[in-house]
C-alpha cells in the first residue's frame, strides 16, 4: 500500500513538460460567434501553444467565420471547416500565412516565378502563387508533423475539398524542382531550410 501511494506522489507531483510552441500575442475574431467559431479559436490558440508558430505567422490577425472562404487579405479569414480537425486547421492556417510571406518577398518571388513557369509550363502567375504557398505549406506541416501525415492533409485538400489541385499535386510530385527555384530565391524561411 505504501508503494503504490509513493507512486501516486511521485507521479501526481512531476511537473507537467511545457509546451514546445510559445504562447503568440494572436488577435482572433469570432465573426457571426457559434460553437464551430468558438472551437476553431479554442483550436487555433492551442495550436500556437503546441507548435512553435512564431517563425511562420507574418500577420496575428485572424478571422473566423462559419461558411466563409479561406483567404488571406487583407486579413486572414479561415472557415470552420476544420474546427475538428486540428492538423488540417493547422495546414489551412498556415498555407494563408504563406501568401503573406510571398506578398512579403514578391521581388524575388517574380524572379522565381520566370524559373517556375520554365519548368512547369502552361500555369498563370496565380497558379505558381498557389504552387509556392502550397509547397511551403506541406514542407511546414513535415516540420510539425511526421511526413506520413503532412501527405495525408495535403491529398486530403487535392481529393476531398479540391482547392488548387494543380499546385498541391505539383508540390508532391516536383517538390525537388519546387525546392530548388524557390531556395535559389530566398523563399523558403530559414527554419525549413
Amino acid at each position: 500500500m505504501k508503494f503504490l501511494l509513493l507512486i501516486f506522489i511521485l507521479f501526481g507531483c512531476a511537473s507537467q513538460p511545457e509546451p514546445s510552441g510559445l504562447m503568440v500575442d494572436l488577435d482572433i475574431e469570432e465573426v457571426k460567434p457559434d460553437k464551430m467559431t468558438a472551437l476553431t479559436k479554442q483550436n487555433l490558440i492551442h495550436l500556437a501553444q503546441v507548435y512553435h508558430l512564431e517563425p511562420f505567422l507574418y500577420t496575428k490577425k485572424i478571422k473566423i467565420q462559419s461558411k466563409a472562404r479561406n483567404q488571406f487579405y487583407p486579413v486572414i479569414v479561415l472557415n470552420t471547416l476544420h474546427a475538428e480537425q486540428p492538423h488540417k486547421l493547422l495546414g489551412h492556417w498556415l498555407h494563408e500565412e504563406f501568401h503573406w510571406w510571398i506578398l512579403k518577398n514578391d521581388k524575388n518571388f517574380l524572379k522565381a516565378m520566370v524559373q517556375l513557369k520554365r519548368n512547369l509550363p502552361g500555369k498563370q502567375k496565380k497558379d505558381y502563387i498557389e504552387l509556392a504557398v502550397c509547397y511551403l505549406e506541406f514542407q511546414s506541416l513535415i516540420h510539425f508533423l511526421e511526413q506520413k501525415e503532412a501527405r495525408s492533409i495535403i491529398r486530403n485538400s487535392i481529393q476531398k475539398e479540391r482547392t488548387h489541385p494543380w499546385a498541391y499535386k505539383k508540390a508532391l510530385a516536383q517538390s525537388k524542382i519546387v525546392k530548388k527555384i524557390l531556395l535559389r530565391h530566398k523563399l523558403i524561411p530559414e527554419i525549413l531550410i
